[in-house]
């Protein structure tokens, strides 16, 4: 298998890039798509947290759909985001019309200092770091076809945005949860899509920390904590993980193996409580656990898994791979596509 390439450093890879761009430029390009205008950037966040209890465990339905409400014009960037980014590589050559508009969105969003100014609440913070992932690894789709300018804005944006997460999610006394996985894998796509050190070595502390933080049993401490939404909150912290672990290939690192396999023990014990949670002893001492539906399971990674020789029960194995990589915004769309990007080795 050949090695994977690194991005290298932005001053070394100036030229390249530029060349890049130009010879990508003569690809086929879709005469069908039309760019619309970028949606409004959104500045502030003012959104209030919708559980009930200190722990995180009961949900005021009424408070959640307000927070919907209010954060969906950013979760609607997202998608749109996410999707044309898919949109890119789903041919047999990619769609550099459909990649430039992309990159349009996200230049007025960078110019505009989006998502720079008020966030209300620890929730609206948490909302901004989801955020963060969803929109890096989409700019890592489309990072093949930038220009060096266009990509020195959007760059500086999404290291403001990574600082200002990491400040937050560093502070004393906040816990080291599925929060921080999240933190990990936006440093990591930040990271990667603009060169800068620090943030990939802070993604791979965290994915260090993370992996530590794996029982031998495959459990992670803080979320079986979350009482009758143990099984929900594993499937949420598994999530940025498993994708850090692609993004860390893509420069010729391996992630999977720290603390003995810990990433494969937290897989299977994830198909065990999702598919025959009754055979898992850590859930029976639990309150009854809120259900989830594996086929709802937001896990495109798990079609890389597999075909690198990782295990998952039959259960899991079993959902159609369209639906194991079903767009997810917070991170960046469908695995599938994100890893024909980092495949292609046009860094």
């Amino acid at each position: 298998m050949t090695r994977p390439v690194s991005w290298g450093s932005r001053r070394r890879r100036a030229p390249l890039v530029g060349g890049l761009v130009l010879l990508l430029s003569c690809l086929p390009v879709s005469s069908a798509f039309a760019c619309a205008p970028a949606p409004a950037p959104i500045h502030n966040l003012n959104l209030q947290r919708y559980y009930s209890d200190a722990k995180g465990i009961r949900i005021d339905t009424a408070k959640r759909r307000e927070l919907r409400a209010a954060v969906a014009p950013l979760k609607s960037f997202m998608v749109e985001t996410a999707q044309q980014t898919d949109a890119v590589w789903r041919g047999s050559e990619p769609d550099v019309a459909r990649a430039k508009c992309v990159l349009a969105w996200l230049e007025a969003w960078a110019r505009a200092d989006a998502l720079l100014g008020k966030m209300s609440t620890k929730q609206a913070k948490y909302e901004r770091n989801w955020a963060l992932s969803g929109l890096a690894l989409s700019y890592l789709k489309v990072r093949p076809f930038v220009p060096v300018t266009q990509h020195e804005v959007i760059s500086r944006w999404l290291l403001k945005l990574a600082n200002l997460n990491r400040a937050f999610l560093n502070e004393s006394g906040r816990k080291r949860n599925n929060h921080r996985y999240w933190l990990g894998l936006g440093l990591g796509a930040v990271g990667l899509a603009t060169d800068d050190e620090r943030a990939w070595s802070d993604a791979r502390a965290i994915m260090a920390e993370a992996a530590q933080s794996i029982t031998a049993n495959g459990t992670l401490p803080l979320e079986l904590a979350r009482g009758k939404r143990a099984v929900h909150y594993h499937n949420f912290a598994a999530q940025p993980l498993f994708v850090l672990i692609a993004l860390a290939r893509a420069r010729g690192e391996d992630w999977s193996a720290l603390n003995d396999g810990a990433f494969g023990r937290l897989v299977g014990f994830l198909a065990d409580a999702l598919c025959a949670p009754r055979s898992v002893p850590e859930l029976q001492v639990l309150p009854a656990q809120v259900p989830v539906n594996p086929r709802d399971f937001q896990a495109g990674w798990i079609n890389d898994y597999v075909a690198r020789g990782g295990k998952v029960d039959a259960c899991l194995e079993g959902i159609p791979r369209e639906k194991r990589a079903t767009n997810y915004h917070r991170l960046g769309g469908d695995f599938g596509q994100l890893s024909k990007a980092l495949a292609a080795k046009r860094f």
